[in-house]
């Protein structure tokens, strides 16, 4: 059990950053009412506006709106050959996994109004890393704009911290693209593989954990640990053309101070990168764009994105030995 000297700030924090809605539903069809996510989309011609009566109403042959027909957003202008999927088709080929008790549904949410979603489930039965718990979750993301395929991603849930720990360990990638298919045949095989490669992922992931938790790793080892991770550059260039020395030293010292905590896993290399993924999840400051949402921002980063990618590395240079 961890100690009670980690964080008071973890005490208050929601999983998945409080976006989203629960599921209770068993089915496809109910789960997508609860998340809200029972509305439609529909694809549009565009046509010219223009006082030049030649011009006027001239149709784009390339070009086709998709509308969210609710709020009538349109979410993405994409190409002739692009084919819409309902939310609630998009998630049909995981009704045949809810069957088998496999997989229970736990969150669904939508980022950017609708123009990307996904949904949490969760594997039964935790990993047990050292004293930490860690919940097994594949999350299932699909968009209405064109940015992302029907795709599932299996991300390790450290409870002590509030992290996801989204790294792909050694030969083992952490997600997967879905084909969508009507066939109920073609839709129980990948549903089926999918859940293969997740429990195949999650064994792996348990065998690296489980070795670092048992690997000393001090305090000038996380300091050279960083360096690698957040080096000095030594211009970058301002907006206006100007340059400027940067460092990353206020990074590094932000991620050891987390290091330096006391808990069951001190000065391990479990402890290295767990400090890494709580930084980036919870602490890293990043530009939120005007109009957008930085709690949305900040968890699709989480996931997809800047703290994704930093704990990708920092697992990839605990595993090489490259210290």
């Amino acid at each position: 059990m961890a100690l009670a000297t980690e964080r008071n700030y973890q005490a208050s924090v929601q999983k998945w950053h409080g976006l989203g809605k629960p599921i209770h539903a068993t089915n496809v069809e109910d789960a997508i009412t609860e998340a809200g996510m029972d509305w439609q989309i529909s694809k549009h011609e565009l046509k010219t506006v223009s006082t030049n009566p030649e011009l006027d109403g001239l149709q784009l042959t390339r070009h086709f709106p998709i509308i969210r027909e609710d709020t009538k957003v349109v979410l993405g202008v994409l190409g002739r050959g692009y084919t819409t999927i309902q939310n609630k088709d998009a998630l049909q080929m995981f009704q045949d996994v809810l069957d088998t008790n496999e997989i229970t549904l736990e969150q669904g949410g939508e980022f950017d109004e609708g123009r990307r979603l996904w949904m949490v489930s969760r594997l039964p039965q935790e990993l047990k890393i050292g004293p930490d718990e860690i919940d097994r979750h594949i999350i299932i993301n699909w968009s209405h704009d064109g940015s992302l395929a029907l795709t599932a991603a299996f991300v390790p849930y450290l409870r002590r911290r509030h992290v996801a720990l989204t790294a792909p360990v050694k030969g083992m990638p952490m997600s997967v693209a879905i084909k969508h298919t009507k066939n109920n045949k073609e839709r129980i095989n990948e549903s089926s593989k999918m859940l293969k490669k997740a429990y195949n992922y999650f064994a792996e992931a348990s065998e690296v954990f489980q070795r670092m938790v048992d690997e000393p790793f001090g305090k000038e080892l996380m300091g050279r640990y960083l360096q690698m991770l957040f080096p000095d550059k030594e211009l970058v260039e301002n907006k206006d053309g100007s340059q400027r020395k940067n460092s990353n030293e206020s990074k590094r010292a932000e991620i050891m101070d987390i290091f330096c905590e006391p808990s069951d896993v001190s000065e391990t290399k479990w402890a290295a990168f767990t400090s890494v993924a709580d930084w980036a999840d919870h602490s890293r400051k990043g530009r939120t764009p005007d109009g957008s949402n930085p709690t949305e921002l900040r968890l699709e980063g989480i996931w997809f994105g800047t703290a994704a990618k930093i704990k990708a590395n920092a697992l990839e240079i605990l595993q090489n030995d490259v210290i």
